[in-house]
């Protein structure tokens, strides 16, 4: 079974955590018990050679806190769709009227200048029927076309968060 780029996301957020937590484990050993405190217990100090431990609790720390801002972009990139197969689907529909429209509005265009053999393109097009359907293009490439450019730039950000954590596993 392959993993859905989401996991391979999530699998990374996963193995940062194990690795913080190894790390902080590592610092344990680091720890001195001190004197007894007035009020009762210890007081719990860091052995001076902690220094390089200690960077590298804080260092993997960083990479889990990255890790999950990236993922949180990630979910809100693929909302509302919910996943990058229902994203592609809605670009490929809005894609799919502004080239319907515009094949309709060049079709007719085609066939008025083969039936008004005496006019000329511009005044086959001003024609009511041609008219009306290059209006129709028109206005789906007003509407579609920056839904498809929003869309486009939305799945080029989620595919570079996928190829960035899918290269670290």
């Amino acid at each position: 079974m392959s993993k859905t780029n989401k996991n391979v996301i999530q699998e990374a957020f996963i193995l940062a955590q194990v690795e913080c937590e190894k790390r902080r484990s590592e610092l344990l050993r680091f720890i001195k018990i001190g004197a007894k405190k007035p009020g009762g217990g210890y007081e719990i100090m860091l052995d001076e050679s902690a220094g390089e431990a200690v960077k590298a609790v804080e260092a993997v720390e960083k990479h889990v806190a990255a890790i999950q801002k990236d993922y949180e972009h990630y979910q809100k990139l693929l909302s509302p769709e919910g996943s990058m197969d229902a994203i592609l689907n809605s670009m490929a529909r809005s894609q799919r009227v502004i080239s319907e429209s515009d094949f309709a509005a060049r079709k007719a265009t085609e066939n008025a200048i083969k039936t008004h053999a005496g006019l000329d393109v511009r005044a086959c097009e001003e024609l009511p029927a041609v008219a009306e359907l290059i209006q129709k293009r028109d206005h789906a490439k007003g509407t579609y076309s920056p839904q498809v450019d929003a869309l486009k730039d939305r799945v080029s950000k989620i595919r570079a968060l996928e190829s960035k954590y899918a290269s670290e596993n």
